[in-house]
């Protein structure tokens, strides 16, 4: 539904689409090694991250009727705005009238153009060991890496028959190719 403004009364609005979907793919191991007094455990994981949106702030179209249409012929006497009031509303037409003729003063609409099908894949690796000194005194030492693979978005939404293309998004809004993930 579209947002639409009646500058005599209450406007009707609706919150705009804004869809959106995460995903995260997962593949972990680990395994234990027990040595003496060691007890030692790898392992790794691996995340595939899919987020995809489309949104856009004004998709569904403004309509803004201000009786502009109605007015009495000769009320134009604010310079050419078409009111007779200092506020800039019509005093003489109805913004009611101006609806259920389809006659709007203003209207506005924006593309959905905010469409974005990101992926990233996010690896990761570690190692503990579990050393018991003594019978009172045992040290956990451990050592983790994780790499995160930046941002990459898809040339064609999710389902498109064609073979993938990939896009890198850089700060300056420029694309290029990524590398297939």
């Amino acid at each position: 539904m579209p947002n639409v403004t009646l500058s005599q009364f209450s406007s009707l609005n609706e919150q705009q689409p804004n869809f959106q979907t995460n995903q995260t793919y997962g593949l972990s191991e680990s395994s234990s090694w027990i040595h003496g007094r060691h007890n030692i455990k790898f392992g790794g994981d691996f995340k595939r991250v899919q987020f995809d949106l489309i949104g856009q702030a004004n998709s569904t179209g403004t309509f803004i009727f201000s009786g502009f249409a109605t007015q009495a012929p000769g009320s134009n006497q604010n310079g050419g705005t078409g009111t007779n009031s200092p506020s800039g509303v019509s005093t003489s037409g109805s913004a009611l009238a101006d609806m259920l003729l389809g006659l709007p003063q203003q209207t506005a609409i924006q593309a959905p153009y905010q469409k974005a099908y990101l992926r990233a894949n996010i690896y990761d690796a570690f190692v503990q060991d579990d050393w018991r000194v003594g019978a009172n005194f045992t040290v956990l030492a451990g050592l983790r890496y994780e790499y995160f693979f930046p941002l990459c978005g898809e040339a064609r939404p999710p389902g498109y028959a064609r073979p993938r293309q990939r896009l890198r998004l850089r700060r300056r809004g420029h694309a290029q190719r990524c590398r297939s993930l």
